[in-house]
């Protein structure tokens, strides 16, 4: 039932137009809308219209039939379980210009606040249905983090013997944006990342019934780990150990809206110098390392403000960071290529899948040379004979682990990994086209109903 905040008042309701439906029915005609943006345009119709299609219920009727459309396909080659997972979203991801200084934060230049934001329209049915935006707000701010469909923007400052570092957290989709308690640290940040769980849960329990829970008190954490050896802040709260890293935690369940300094210990046969791209499995944090995969539980400190990570060997050594990852099933995938500026390089690309997160040890799917790959384009056709490499890899399809998208100087090319076909899927503005090859993707998904900003 619609909640009795919606109930409508005493005044006798017109007869002759849709104002004159109870709330049930209106909020089943509107909830068959074909988007949330018309949804949001309705909401200036009237006060009434307003607050109902802001309640809970609508939303999660609205929802719910998006999911449980009769007008979607039926398909019988994927597995129903990725499909619940990313049935009700759009998979896109943002890119920028990687920061030659600093990995993920520190001193930036104009560059760096140059980025894209490629959309799959609908990357269960037509992975090639793709558009490809300039990002907001990057006058001055560069995208650090993405998380669903909020992406993490950060400004920083060196203010006489501190570095200021100021975040924002702005929506993909709505555009609204907030801004976080600045951090003063005494030494650069080296990583800053950023997960959140999503806004909803849902499981299709047959093929007309959907069950469907709202998170509206979702939990966002932000994590910025420093230089080690360096004190945080006033308080000279700093590691002991040379395999201890400072860091700060901002999660909105903690209430206060206080970054928490706390400690990373990492395993002793590890000890990073670089940092890169990150991914979440569940509340579980992992970001890329020169040393290999480095993950910890962010909402999990002890009494001593120390955080235990564990460790994930990369599958080569020495292996560079020209690479993207993927999770199927809680199953993680690398793909990896050799760097286009080496002389005996011969643009192989591999895809790896973990056998085993205690052992750490990797199993090889896929391994392609650019003279096996077959291609769908006359344009391709010349970079194969031209170039040593088609392009970075910058994501994974959603549902597909054999299927991946690269970022080369003029297209997003997608390559399928079992059938070795390459096509291009999308152009680069010319204005964005120096991207290549030092580009610094994040992964992010769209879903049907835009999560809302989390509560500080």
């Amino acid at each position: 039932m619609v909640n009795d905040a919606l109930v409508e008042s005493k005044q006798k309701r017109p007869k002759n137009n849709i104002n004159g439906l109870v709330d049930e029915l209106l909020v089943e005609i509107l909830c068959r809308l074909p988007c949330h943006k018309i949804v949001v345009t309705c909401k200036s119709v009237c006060k009434h219209w307003a607050a109902l299609l802001s309640n809970s219920f609508f939303i999660r009727r609205f929802i719910a039939y998006y999911i449980s459309s009769k007008t979607r396909p039926q398909l019988h080659y994927y597995d129903s379980s990725i499909i619940n997972g990313c049935f009700d979203r759009t998979f896109g991801v943002v890119v920028r210009k990687m920061d030659s200084t600093l990995t993920g934060g520190g001193y930036s230049n104009e560059n760096t606040h140059k980025g894209l934001m490629i959309r799959f329209n609908d990357p269960i049915y037509n992975a090639k249905n793709v558009g490809v935006s300039s990002l907001p707000w990057l006058s001055t701010l560069t995208v650090v983090g993405a998380s669903n469909d909020l992406l993490l923007y950060s400004k920083y400052e060196l203010c006489l013997m501190y570095f200021v570092i100021d975040l924002y957290i702005i929506n993909a989709q709505t555009m609204q944006c907030i801004e976080l308690p600045s951090l003063h640290i005494q030494t650069p940040a080296r990583h800053i990342g950023f997960i959140c769980d999503p806004y909803y849960y849902y499981s299709t329990t047959s093929r007309h019934t959907t069950n469907l829970t709202l998170n509206d008190a979702y939990c966002a954490c932000i994590v910025v780990i420093l230089a080690p050896g360096k004190a945080i802040s006033q308080a000279s709260f700093m590691p002991t150990d040379a395999n201890e890293f400072p860091a700060c935690l901002f999660s909105t369940n903690t209430g206060g809206g206080m970054w928490r300094n706390v400690i990373l210990s990492l395993p002793l046969s590890c000890r990073p110098t670089h940092f890169c791209s990150y991914f979440s499995i569940g509340r579980k944090y992992y970001f890329r390392c020169d040393k290999g995969i480095i993950g910890f539980d962010p909402f999990v400190v002890d009494d001593n403000h120390v955080i235990k990570c564990d460790f994930l060997p990369l599958p080569l050594p020495h292996m560079n960071f020209l690479s993207t990852f993927g999770v199927f099933h809680e199953r993680l995938y690398m793909c990896d290529t050799d760097a286009p500026y080496k002389s005996d390089t011969n643009g192989t690309y591999r895809v790896w899948a973990l056998e085993d997160y205690e052992t750490g040890s990797w199993s090889l799917r896929h391994t392609i040379t650019m003279q096996n790959w077959i291609s769908l384009n006359r344009r391709l056709d010349k970079l194969i004979d031209r170039e040593k490499h088609i392009g970075k890899p910058i994501s994974f399809h959603p549902t597909n682990p054999d299927v991946i998208y690269t970022i080369s100087q003029r297209w997003i090319i997608m390559c399928n990994l079992r059938t070795k076909e390459i096509e291009i899927v999308a152009k680069l503005p010319q204005d964005l086209q120096d991207l290549y090859p030092d580009a610094c993707p994040f992964q992010i998904t769209l879903p049907v109903w835009p999560s809302p900003l989390p509560t500080l």
